[in-house]
């Protein structure tokens, strides 16, 4: 299945928040709001979720506050030239076209255009989502890098 998302022509933001997504473990919102100030590309590439965004975990205890070193894939995909030409909007948003919910997320129109993407790819079934990705870097990080 992730080799039929991949290898199919991702539409607008969800080609780079699928890649972003496997390559980081971030949450659908998280990666959505990020502006070309979270990646980082001095020193050790580095994507930062910083206390700017609204994270899963309540602020104050700072436990989603994280920087994720650069996958090399995302260099392979051309993410640090995307990355640049953001640089050009008066926002800087990664993905200004994302337009804000009144629930205060941004994710909720990428969510929604993934899953008419699975379908139309015939792969939506039960339990197939966006989070699936977020699954499978945590399941593939523990494979290469398993706990002692």
């Amino acid at each position: 299945e992730l080799r039929t998302l991949l290898a199919s022509d991702l539409p607008g933001e969800l080609h780079w928040l699928t890649w972003l997504s496997l390559c980081t473990g971030a949450r659908l919102n998280e990666l959505c709001q990020l502006t070309t100030e979270h990646v980082r590309l001095t020193g050790t590439k580095h994507i930062y979720f910083g206390p700017d965004l609204r994270l899963k975990t309540a602020r104050h205890t700072g436990s989603s506050i994280r920087s994720v070193p650069m996958h090399p894939e995302l260099e392979t995909l051309n993410f640090v030239e995307f990355v640049k030409t953001c640089e050009t909007n008066s926002a800087k948003r990664l993905f200004p076209d994302l337009v804000q919910h009144k629930s205060g997320r941004y994710s909720d129109a990428p969510s929604k255009a993934f899953r008419r993407h699975l379908i139309a790819l015939g792969l939506k079934r039960k339990g197939l989502s966006f989070h699936c990705l977020r699954h499978t870097f945590a399941a593939e990080f523990r494979r290469v890098a398993p706990r002692e």
